[in-house]
């Protein structure tokens, strides 16, 4: 069943051995089995707000700082 309307599961990934630190929300996708044309949204901490990510859109795998959300699913970095 799908959290309520705004709501999000938090997500955790194991990082296989040797993916670089920095990867594209493409990889994150794949990683996740999400389909490539699932939308993925990104949250700044200064933000309020949700905005949609390109694909080529760079995740650092090692700031905390960064929020990322596809389909129901909230990654934390």
């Amino acid at each position: 069943m799908a959290p309520p309307h705004g709501m999000t599961n938090p997500v955790t990934l194991d990082v296989p051995v040797g993916l670089p630190r920095i990867i594209n929300v493409a990889t994150l996708k794949a990683m996740l089995g999400a389909n490539s044309r699932d939308v993925a949204f990104r949250k700044s901490v200064d933000e309020e707000r949700w905005a949609i990510c390109s694909d080529n859109y760079p995740v650092d795998l090692e700031d905390r700082t960064q929020v990322f959300k596809i389909r129901e699913w909230a990654i934390l970095s």
